[in-house]
């Protein structure tokens, strides 16, 4: 188990806005394997994520838990396709194709829903958690936008 900047065997714990991101595609959800359009609309949803987020207990601004989320399922993509290619499994590359319209979905929906409603009921931003999911990404040897390597 890791906690804080604690490391152990090697490996790092990553930004807690990395794991509450991942939670929410799933749990409010934005998978498009989970949305039933008919059941919430795009502003339930988001108000969903406003939720989520009050929960969570950290402040995190929506917009970047949902570039946070689209970073990730980029990666997801990369590693689903490697282990398509290693084991020959023939649903893993419909899988990595999800993980990639995902992520587009997410960042298109943190544009449209402008800078006001992205940032939460309170309005408030965190830049430092910006600034720790670049750090993150720098370490890792990415830019701090999806698919951007350095």
């Amino acid at each position: 188990m890791v906690a804080g900047d604690a490391r152990a065997g090697g490996l790092a714990a990553a930004p807690r806005v990395r794991d509450l991101s991942y939670l929410a595609y799933r749990l409010v959800p934005f998978a498009e394997d989970a949305i039933d359009d008919s059941a919430m609309s795009p502003d339930e949803r988001i108000a969903r994520l406003h939720r989520l987020i009050d929960a969570y207990g950290i402040s995190f601004d929506a917009s970047t838990v949902l570039r946070v989320a689209a970073d990730r399922l980029v990666e997801l993509a990369e590693f689903t396709d490697v282990r398509a290619a290693e084991t020959g499994r023939t649903d893993l590359p419909e899988h990595a194709a999800m993980y990639r319209r995902d992520a587009v979905r997410l960042l298109e929906s943190g544009m449209t829903q402008g800078h006001a409603s992205a940032q939460g009921p309170t309005g408030e931003q965190d830049g430092q958690q910006d600034h720790d999911h670049a750090q993150w990404n720098m370490e890792r040897g990415q830019g701090s936008e999806p698919g951007e390597r350095l």
